[in-house]
C-alpha cells in the first residue's frame, strides 16, 4: 500500500495530539491484548504527553486521514503505532524505515507480551540485548530492549543445513578444541554428519539462525518446546560480538512467551562461563557420548 503522506515535526496542534492519543487507543487495545482498559486509561496521559514532547514525530497519512505514527528520541524509537484497519499493509515498515534511513533510529523497548512487535522488529534488523522485568512507569510489563545490528534472527530453513554444519564443525575445530583433545574435537564435530537429525530439530524445535545483511550465517541455536537448550554455536570468524548472548535471550524469551519456568542444557568446557554469566547454575559435571568418545560437559539450569 502507498501513503500519500508523510509529514515530519508537524505542527503539534491539541487537534493533532488527540487523533494520534486516539489511533494509539485503537491499536493497542488489538495489538496488546493484556492491557485492560484501566491500564489504557492510566497511561492516556503519559503518551499524550510524550507525543508533545518526542523530538521527532512522524505521521503518515492515506486520504488525508492519519494511519500511523512513529515517535524518535536520541536514536530510539520511542512509539511506533499504526491504524488497525492498516494492519499487515507495510505502514510500521515505511515509517521505521523512515526512521532507520533519515534519523538513525537504533534501539527501542518492547512489550514482551505483544510478541508481534519483537517479531517485527527482528525483521527489521533488531535484537534483543536486555531486559527489564517493569516498563518505564514501574508497571509489570516485561520490556524487552533491543536494538539494530549487523545481523538480524530469522528462524532456520532446511536449506540452511549444509551451512549449519560447517559452522558445527569449523567452530568445534577451531574453538573448542582449546578446550577439548584432537581426538575429542573430531570425534564430536563428525556428529553434524547426521542430516537427518538436523532436519528433526529445525522441525521439532523453535531453531534460529543469526545471518548478516549479505545473508550470511553467523550463529545458531535450538529449544525444545520443554525448555532444553539443544545447540548454540557461533561462527568462527564472528566470536564475542555478542551473537551468542542474543541467541540465548531469544531462546529465553521463546520459553517466557511459552510459560516455560525452567531452562536446561548441557554445555561445553569452553561455553560453561558464559552460561553461568546468564545465571545458568551447574548442576553436575559429566561425561556423554558424543558420536564414539564421551566427552566432559555441563548439565546446567535456570529458572525463569
Amino acid at each position: 500500500m502507498n501513503i500519500e503522506d508523510i509529514r515530519i515535526n508537524e505542527k503539534r496542534t491539541d487537534v493533532l495530539i488527540s487523533k494520534l492519543v486516539s489511533l494509539w487507543e485503537l491499536s493497542v487495545k488489538v495489538s496488546h491484548s493484556f492491557l485492560t482498559h484501566q491500564d489504557i486509561f492510566r497511561l492516556r496521559p503519559h503518551v499524550q504527553k510524550g507525543l508533545k514532547n518526542v523530538e521527532t514525530l512522524i505521521t503518515a497519512y492515506y486520504k488525508n486521514e492519519i494511519i500511523g505514527f512513529i515517535g524518535i528520541e536520541c536514536k530510539k524509537t520511542e512509539m511506533l503505532f499504526v491504524s488497525p484497519s492498516y494492519f499487515g499493509k507495510g505502514i510500521g515498515r515505511r515509517l521505521m524505515t523512515i526512521g532507520i534511513e533519515k534519523f538513525k533510529t537504533q534501539y527501542v523497548d518492547v512489550n514482551e507480551e505483544n510478541p508481534n512487535a519483537s517479531t517485527f522488529y527482528h525483521k527489521m534488523g533488531f535484537v534483543i540485548y536486555n531486559r527489564n522485568e517493569k516498563d518505564s512507569q514501574g508497571n509489570n510489563f516485561p520490556i524487552l530492549k533491543m536494538k539494530r545490528t549487523d545481523f538480524y534472527i530469522r528462524n532456520a530453513e532446511s536449506k540452511d543445513i549444509e551451512v549449519l554444519q560447517k559452522i558445527f564443525k569449523d567452530t568445534i575445530l577451531s574453538i573448542n578444541i582449546n578446550d577439548y583433545s584432537i581426538n575429542e574435537a573430531k570425534d564430536w564435530a563428525s556428529c553434524g554428519n547426521n542430516i537427518k537429525r538436523w532436519k528433526e530439530l529445525i522441525t521439532s524445535h523453535y531453531f534460529i539462525v543469526a545471518e548478516t545483511y549479505k545473508k550470511q550465517i553467523i550463529g545458531f541455536s535450538s529449544i525444545s518446546r520443554d525448555g532444553y537448550i539443544n545447540s548454540m554455536f557461533v561462527h568462527k570468524d564472528f566470536q564475542r560480538i555478542g551473537i551468542a548472548t542474543t541467541l540465548l535471550n531469544e531462546m529465553e524469551l521463546y520459553a517466557r512467551t511459552r510459560k516455560i519456568k525452567k531452562l536446561t542444557s548441557e554445555v561445553s568446557i569452553t561455553a560453561i562461563i558464559f552460561f553461568q554469566k546468564n545465571r545458568y547454575i551447574i548442576v553436575k559435571e559429566q561425561k556423554r557420548k558424543a558420536n564414539k568418545m564421551f566427552l566432559t560437559n555441563y548439565l546446567v539450569e535456570k529458572y525463569l
